[in-house]
């Protein structure tokens, strides 16, 4: 009996939520995909994430795999930077043309003054140097450094190992 009063409760919950949907994200009927997921961003994302699971997308705004909207999906979550990848929609991370000896070795010192020679703080804020000069790394560390390239940030810790005082 819990088990049937428990299914009861789940169906009519997505109903709910459905409506819910309604008056929080519009119409989805009549609004585009566009908007829907405009409308999604601002009610569920806090703009800060570098990704997103397919299927809460296709839940949320009850759309299925291999339809027009799925498409139109695809392409609004361009519009915003993002790219499918897998199950999930990808913030795409752009990577810089890359910028002069000097700025590194500037940021470079700053981050020593800052943190202090050999300090735990240096040695993680290397850490995070580290993956963004394999092409990876958190999008908004990346995003506080435009026009950087791997190769900045493989001068960056080369600075940081050597007058930083970090072991390799």
């Amino acid at each position: 009996m819990s088990n049937l009063l428990n299914e009861t409760f789940q169906k009519h919950l997505k109903l709910l939520h459905k409506k819910l949907q309604l008056n929080e994200w519009g119409d989805p009927e009549n609004d585009t995909i566009s908007a829907l997921l405009a409308h999604w961003m601002d009610q569920e994302s806090s703009g800060h994430e570098s990704s997103f699971k397919v299927d809460t997308f296709l839940n949320d705004l009850d759309i299925k795999k291999g339809t027009s909207e799925f498409d139109e999906l695809v392409d609004a979550f361009k519009e915003r930077g993002f790219e499918l990848k897998g199950d999930e929609f990808v913030k795409i991370i752009k990577k810089g043309s890359g910028v002069s000896d000097k700025e590194v070795r500037d940021a470079a010192n700053q981050y020593i003054k800052h943190f202090g020679k050999g300090s735990p703080s240096l040695k993680m804020a290397a850490g995070d140097f580290q993956s963004l000069s394999q092409g990876e790394g958190d999008s908004d560390i990346r995003s506080n450094f435009p026009n950087w390239s791997d190769e900045n940030f493989k001068q960056i810790l080369d600075i940081l190992y050597t007058d930083g005082g970090l072991k390799r």
